[in-house]
């Protein structure tokens, strides 16, 4: 039997070498056997050449194969051969596949490295929000876990907010998606939901306390952290709104329940609330102070500090811009920002600068003003960020928090 299956493999490879590269007919025929074959080397190898291809419109013959496959060996070629394809519409395939499909633990792993591997195309910024805004529970519940996966820390308060989240759907999905973060933070969040009124909350709950614990004392190192051999990089964002519609073509059921996931005052009593915090990254320092007229959790906070963190480069980007016309440029730049219920920054200012510089006030307003930040609920924050700039031979490489 076995030499059977090897002849045989060896036919499909000669035929498929002997077909025009590329050509209709040649993709006609592996989808053919793709679907068809009952010998299942011969349908691994139909995938294998498929992914080769490299054009987007394969990912549909690939998916509807994965769902009709009942051989795990196949459905992970399928998935190999997803991931190879550098086009966007191979990767809303694989989603929507993790959306609609009960997953084995090789399948899921599989996944989460196509994922991993293809990070860059997912703005962490607008799938943040994403998480935190979406009006469908389960569009919500599949931007937390794939912000998981996007290997930054920065993320993890963004998740853990995920925890007070309405529906069990998206606890679920951010209780796997802390597991990923294996910190003292994660593991009291997970912690949380031990107190629910649902078992399988309770269960899943109790299984990423327990995983946490395991990771934190162990030199824990994901398995799907690992790059795909000869993988293309794709060159275009995968937009939420883009992954919803196609969910939607599809017939996803993605039910709406309005909710968001709105930074939220501990309480209503007004107060006035100060953060402060310095932090050195590349060859700025920065100096923030964020007040809010609500008290506000640390968490929150937390959440728009990121938001703003990651913005950083695009500050430093305005500076570094300068220094052929200027090297020797240093001063500070101080700026108010004011983050509103309606997600946009207002009332951003210049509050001191001793650089003098108008078009380097003015880069920094103007990429200020373009922020987008999670809803606030019925308040605002505001934050004060000092610029401190220095030619790049100063520059200190560490991060510094201090709070």
């Amino acid at each position: 039997m076995n030499k059977l299956f090897t002849s045989t493999a060896f036919l499909f490879f000669f035929l498929i070498s002997q077909t025009l590269w590329g050509s209709t007919d040649r993709v006609r025929f592996l989808v053919d056997e793709l679907v068809s074959s009952s010998n299942f080397k011969v349908r691994i190898a139909a995938a294998q050449e498929l992914g080769k291809i490299g054009n987007g419109t394969i990912a549909t013959y690939l998916e509807k194969a994965f769902e009709d496959e009942n051989n795990e060996a196949v459905r992970l070629s399928i998935l190999d051969a997803l991931a190879q394809i550098p086009d966007i519409r191979s990767i809303k395939s694989v989603l929507y596949l993790t959306f609609q499909h009960l997953m084995t633990t090789t399948e899921t792993s599989e996944i989460k490295k196509i994922v991993w591997n293809h990070r860059n195309i997912f703005d962490k910024d607008l799938w943040s929000i994403e998480a935190l805004s979406s009006p469908y529970e389960e569009q919500r519940a599949l931007s937390f876990w794939i912000l998981s996966l996007l290997d930054d820390q920065t993320l993890e308060p963004i998740i853990i907010k995920g925890i007070v989240d309405p529906s069990t759907i998206v606890q679920k999905r951010v209780l796997m998606s802390l597991i990923e973060f294996p910190s003292q933070q994660s593991q009291e969040a997970c912690a949380v939901l031990l107190q629910s009124t649902l078992k399988s909350i309770q269960s899943m709950a109790q299984l990423c306390v327990q995983t946490i614990t395991y990771k934190k004392s162990n030199l824990y190192k994901p398995s799907y952290k690992q790059p795909i051999p000869s993988i293309t990089k794709i060159d275009q964002l995968l937009l939420p709104s883009n992954l919803q519609t196609y969910l939607q073509n599809k017939k996803v059921d993605l039910k709406y329940d309005g909710q968001k996931t709105v930074l939220l005052p501990t309480r209503t009593k007004n107060t006035d609330v100060r953060f402060q915090s310095k932090e050195i990254i590349a060859s700025t320092v920065v100096q923030s102070d964020l007040a809010t007229n609500q008290n506000f959790s640390k968490l929150d906070i937390e959440i728009v500090k990121s938001f703003i963190k990651r913005k950083f480069p695009l500050i430093q980007g305005c500076y570094e811009n300068m220094l052929s016309a200027h090297p020797d440029l240093k001063g500070q730049v101080g700026v108010s920002i004011q983050i509103t219920s309606e997600q946009k920054p207002s009332g951003i200012k210049i509050i001191t600068d001793t650089i003098k510089k108008k078009d380097l006030t003015s880069c920094i307003l103007e990429r200020l003003k373009k922020l987008v930040f999670p809803a606030i609920a019925q308040a605002h924050i505001t934050a004060d960020y000092t610029f401190y700039f220095a030619p790049p031979e100063k520059r200190t490489y560490i991060f510094r928090m201090d709070e």
